[in-house]
């Protein structure tokens, strides 16, 4: 984020994360209304993070943070296996329990 906060302002940054926080947030509930397992839909045993390419984390949402340093490794398997066949508009979605 230091990169990106030399070249916008403050004011700017803090709308980009709040926004952010609040997509990550809004998909670890959607994650909990949906879920069939009550591990998730009643005790909020998940979470969602966003992720760039290079699987830095960008923002987590949801109840279990610790999910959140565990995620790079989906995005780099995704970028390996996929990644020249990665066009504007694709998206990944990942659920790994291990």
């Amino acid at each position: 984020m230091n990169a990106i906060a030399n070249e916008i302002d403050s004011i700017a940054l803090e709308v980009l994360r709040t926004r952010l926080a609040a997509i990550a947030e809004e998909g670890a509930l959607t994650i909990e209304r949906t879920a069939c397992n009550p591990v998730i839909a009643e005790s909020r045993d998940c979470s969602c993070t966003l992720l760039d390419s290079d699987a830095q984390l960008l923002i987590g949402g949801g109840a279990v943070a610790h999910h959140f340093g565990v995620c790079d490794h989906a995005v780099q398997s995704t970028v390996a296996m996929h990644g020249e066949t990665i066009a504007p508009g694709d998206v990944f979605i990942a659920n790994d329990s291990a």
